[in-house]
């Protein structure tokens, strides 16, 4: 069995912020599959399965700091190896969603990550990490290349992922002070620009977690590693 864990925080305040990018492409990826997610208590996570394929998706509802002890229970449960765990997070430190694959690497100061690794012991699984650095490239320049008839219709058909996305207005929350210049407060939502960007790299992650299933952590690396947006 392949386990997919998207990193995230339960709760409409962080529903639509770059520290939720995990779930975020999860929720995606369950809709383009056509999947309902389920509460489990006992995992402390919801949980959706892709029969098919084998396939277990998991959004801990531990909060951040705690996602280790969700992915725990669940990897216990289920026998799941390490080499069939792909972890999805936010990482300041790759241009605004851009996409890595990553095995056996370092959480570099993500809290979800160093609670994952207490838990299992080990840093030795696959993670794709999705770039929430400073957004510097135009939308505009990022939609001029020409779409297929197909690939056309596959977006119409993704159309849906935001609305169950929605735009969540923030008020009386306090959010971290900025720790480094051209830094991002994770825990701050999307800009409205931003939001309107999402879609675009929906597609991508989708499209890079597809070639991690059925072509593996090193073809995938070679093909979506080396693209900055």
């Amino acid at each position: 069995m392949k386990l997919i864990v998207g990193l995230g925080n339960p709760g409409k305040k962080y529903l639509l912020t770059p520290h939720n990018i995990g779930w975020i492409v999860l929720d995606a990826l369950a809709c383009h599959w056509d999947l309902k997610w389920r509460a489990k208590t006992k995992f402390q996570s919801q949980v959706t399965f892709v029969e098919q394929e084998n396939v277990l998706l998991v959004k801990p509802l531990t909060y951040m700091n705690l996602s280790g002890s969700a992915i725990k229970s669940i990897i216990h449960y289920y026998k799941i190896n390490l080499d069939d765990i792909l972890i999805i997070h936010d990482d300041t430190d790759l241009p605004f969603l851009s996409l890595r694959f990553h095995k056996n690497r370092g959480p570099a100061g993500h809290n979800g990550l160093k609670s994952i690794n207490k838990e299992l012991g080990s840093q030795n699984y696959t993670r794709m990490r999705v770039g929430m650095g400073p957004n510097t490239v135009p939308f505009d320049e990022r939609q001029k290349e020409p779409e297929s008839a197909a690939k056309k219709n596959t977006n119409k058909k993704r159309s849906g992922w935001l609305p169950s996305l929605p735009a969540i207005k923030i008020t009386g929350v306090q959010f971290p002070i900025n720790s480094g210049a051209g830094q991002r407060l994770v825990l701050k939502p999307f800009t409205k620009k931003e939001q309107k960007q999402l879609p675009h790299f929906l597609s991508k992650s989708i499209e890079a977690i597809e070639c991690f299933l059925s072509e593996g952590l090193e073809k995938s690396a070679n093909r979506y590693n080396s693209e900055t947006s």
